[in-house]
C-alpha cells in the first residue's frame, strides 16, 4: 500500500497520514477484513514509532496482531510476525517486562510455522538475546546468540538475519569487556553483511562506530 511505501522511503509523516486516512475509510465503509489491512496497521505502526509516537505505533501494532488474529484464527505467519514486532519494540521503549511475552511468544509461533532456519525465527532468536541483554541476564543472551549463529553456520546461510545475530553477540561481547571477541564478531558482523547488502549499505555503515568503539578501548 501507499503508506507502506512511504514508510520505506524514509517520508514517515506524509505515510503516518496517509495510512490513517485509509484506516478511517475503511472504518466509515464498514469493508471486511483483510490481510491488507493488518499490514496497514503495521505501516501506521512503522511511520508513527519512527516519528516518536510510541503510544500511536504500539496501538497499530496490537491492531495488527488483533486483526490478524481475527482473520485467521488459528496462528499465522502474519500473527507471528506482528507479535514478535510488538515485542521488539517494546524492547526499544525499555519496557522489558512488557516485551517479555510478546518476544518469548514470537519465536515459538515463528519456529514452529517456518523452522529454526528461516529468516524470521533467526531475527526473532535475535530479538531474545537483545532482550536477555537489555534485562542483564548476559550468559542467556549469548547463548541464544550462539544458537542462532549456529543455525547459520550448520545451513550455510548468509542473509540479514545471520549478519545482525553476529553483530548484537559483537555488541554483547563489547559490553562484558571481551574485546578480541567482539572485536571478531563485528568484522565477520561487516564481512557478511557487506556481501548480503553491499559495501554502501547503511546496515554496514552503523556497524563501524561499534567496531571503532572496540579498537579504542584496545588502545588501537
Amino acid at each position: 500500500n501507499e503508506a507502506d511505501h512511504l514508510a520505506s522511503i524514509h517520508r514517515f509523516k506524509q505515510a503516518l497520514e496517509r495510512g490513517q486516512a485509509a484506516e478511517r475509510y475503511w472504518r466509515e465503509q464498514g469493508l471486511a477484513p483483510k490481510s491488507k489491512m493488518v499490514w496497514l496497521y503495521g505501516a501506521i505502526g512503522n511511520a508513527a514509532s519512527s516519528l516518536g509516537d510510541a503510544e500511536r505505533g504500539e496501538s497499530a501494532y496490537r491492531s495488527a496482531i488483533a486483526l490478524s488474529t481475527r482473520i485467521h484464527g488459528r496462528p499465522h505467519q502474519e500473527t507471528a510476525w506482528f507479535v514478535g514486532l510488538l515485542g521488539s519494540y517494546l524492547v526499544s521503549l525499555g519496557r522489558l517486562e512488557d516485551a517479555e511475552p510478546y518476544v518469548v511468544k514470537g519465536l515459538a509461533m515463528r519456529r514452529e510455522l517456518m523452522g529454526e532456519s528461516a529468516s524470521q525465527t533467526l531475527f526473532a532468536i535475535n530479538a531474545l538475546s537483545r532482550l536477555r541483554a537489555a534485562q542483564g541476564r548476559t550468559r542467556e543472551s549469548l547463548e541464544t546468540l550462539d544458537e542462532g549463529i549456529g543455525i547459520c553456520s550448520r545451513n550455510a546461510i548468509e542473509n540479514d538475519a545471520c549478519a545482525s545475530l553476529l553483530q548484537t553477540r559483537g555488541r554483547v561481547r563489547l559490553q562484558s569487556g571481551h574485546l578480541s571477541e567482539a572485536r571478531a564478531d563485528i568484522e565477520a558482523g561487516i564481512a557478511l553483511q557487506t556481501t548480503v547488502a553491499g559495501p554502501d549499505s547503511p546496515k554496514v555503515a552503523s556497524q563501524f562506530a561499534y567496531l571503532s568503539e572496540v579498537l579504542r578501548r584496545e588502545g588501537r
